[in-house]
C-alpha cells in the first residue's frame, strides 16, 4: 500500500485511516497497519492533550537528553520535554501514547542514566 503526502487539491486524491490518521493514495482500501477500511479525504487534524502523553524518562543529564531527542526526532516520535527551558531537575520527557512502543524500541540499546522508574 502506498502512503503519501497528497499533491493534488485537498481531499480529492487521498484517503485516510480513521484510527492512525495515515493518508493513502486513492485505490487503497485498507490501512496496512491498523487493518481497518479507509475513509475519503485527508485525516482530520488531531489536537493533543496532556492525557495523550506518557512519561518515557526522567534525566538530569542534558547530553543524554539531547541524544534521546535526536533519536526520537529521526524516528518521527511525537514528544515534548517538561523543564528543559527552566532548568528543572530532573527533566521529564513525555511521548505520545501512540508512539510509546516505537520510542521504547528505538531507545532499547541506548546506554544512558535514567532516574525514573519507566526506563526504555
Amino acid at each position: 500500500m502506498e502512503k503519501h503526502v497528497p499533491t493534488g487539491p485537498p481531499g480529492e486524491d487521498v484517503l485516510h485511516c480513521p484510527q492512525c490518521g495515515v493518508e493513502y493514495v486513492r485505490g487503497s482500501t485498507e490501512c496496512a497497519d491498523c487493518r481497518v477500511p479507509l475513509r475519503p479525504g485527508p485525516a482530520p487534524e488531531r489536537r493533543l492533550e496532556a492525557e495523550d502523553f506518557v512519561e518515557l524518562l526522567r534525566s538530569s543529564n542534558f547530553a543524554d537528553l539531547a541524544m534521546v531527542k535526536s533519536i526520537l526526532d529521526q524516528g518521527e516520535v511525537n514528544y515534548f520535554v517538561q523543564g528543559e527551558r527552566v532548568n528543572l531537575f530532573p527533566t521529564v520527557l513525555m511521548v505520545d501514547k501512540k508512539d510509546e512502543a516505537r520510542a521504547r524500541e528505538l531507545l532499547k540499546d541506548l546506554q544512558v542514566r535514567f532516574l525514573g522508574s519507566r526506563e526504555p
